[in-house]
């Protein structure tokens, strides 16, 4: 049943709004008894009361990289993946829109572990890199493995920029945060330049995407994009649509009997969960030395090449595939012409 109709639609402006539970699956209290505004009109649902940019800082900082949190991630023994298909993928297609294959400036805001970084290269070989990042930690291993120069700050920074990659970056924003981020976007590119998005494919008007399993996946998340309202956002803000469409693997079409019971047993299991500490274990150690090894004599690379793309077929990887319901939401904008 749909509660309540109220409040007007960030994206659309519309006034036909309802709202749903929030489901946090993991035991995190940031982000417990929210609920989620969303738009009968063109699909954006957007969490009712945002934390702000202090309390977003301070969860991302204390609890989303911590061993206490399933995301986080143990960057010192981390080895990075040269054939990333999600970044490949991204890239590809960017490649279809870029005006020119000299060199380019290309920035991955929130670039995680970096895999992007290798899929750059390998795309636009003469491309500088940059990564957007604070994360200490991450930049440790950012240095240690990648040719990339490190900013902390995209308004602070004089450079221009070909191609910005946020790749399951915006959702985590709050609408304030959007909003700066949208102007932002507009000053730090070159005027051929474009913008690589990808999220979450959350269209809640619809029962598959509201009560189906991966609704597990709302935490951390502040927004919800359908395809209508992504296009609505960027248009509105001055912007041109070069590409839209779905991508990644296809939504399973069957929603669960039980969606509470199935949310309920996701965070029991993640309560309180220590994510690294298998990392310690026999098989952990030799499996990562095996990395190792294989990586600093370039098997590694090799390696990962023939299990995609002749074992696993990569060439029709979910990555590469568009349209239907799938998981994500791919778009490439740039500047109004003027």
């Amino acid at each position: 049943m749909r509660p309540t109709m109220y409040k007007n639609c960030y994206a659309c402006k519309s006034e036909d709004v309802f709202t749903d539970e929030y489901v946090e699956s993991w035991g995190h209290k940031t982000f417990s008894g929210l609920t989620i505004d969303i738009c009968n009109k063109c699909g954006f649902g957007s969490v009712s009361d945002e934390p702000d940019f202090i309390d977003i800082d301070k969860y991302y900082n204390e609890v989303y990289r911590s061993q206490d949190c399933e995301m986080y991630i143990n960057f010192q023994n981390m080895i990075p993946s040269q054939l990333d298909m999600r970044s490949h993928g991204q890239f590809l297609l960017a490649r279809n829109y870029v005006s020119s294959l000299d060199t380019l400036n290309i920035l991955d805001v929130g670039p995680g572990p970096g895999n992007s970084f290798f899929a750059a290269k390998n795309i636009f070989p003469n491309s500088n890199i940059f990564f957007l990042e604070k994360n200490r930690n991450v930049i440790s291993l950012y240095k240690k493995y990648y040719d990339v120069k490190i900013i902390d700050d995209i308004s602070n920074s004089n450079q221009k920029f070909d191609v910005i990659l946020l790749s399951h970056s915006l959702e985590h924003f709050n609408k304030a945060g959007i909003d700066e981020l949208l102007i932002t976007l507009q000053s730090s590119l070159t005027d051929t330049g474009i913008v690589v998005i990808e999220v979450p494919n959350n269209d809640f008007r619809t029962r598959i995407h509201r009560e189906g399993v991966e609704r597990v996946n709302d935490t951390p998340h502040l927004q919800f994009f359908s395809i209508e309202s992504l296009n609505q956002i960027f248009i509105t803000n001055g912007y041109e649509i070069s590409f839209i469409n779905s991508t990644g693997r296809l939504i399973n079409t069957a929603t669960p009997n039980n969606i509470s019971e199935i949310r309920k047993s996701w965070r029991d299991k993640h309560l309180n969960t220590k994510f690294g500490v298998g990392e310690n274990s026999i098989r952990s150690i030799l499996k990562r030395s095996v990395k190792i090894i294989l990586n600093k004599v370039g098997l590694k690379k090799h390696l990962h090449f023939f299990n995609e793309f002749v074992l696993k077929n990569g060439l029709c990887n979910d990555e590469f595939m568009y349209g239907g319901n799938r998981h994500a939401i791919r778009i490439i904008i740039k500047k109004q012409s003027t």
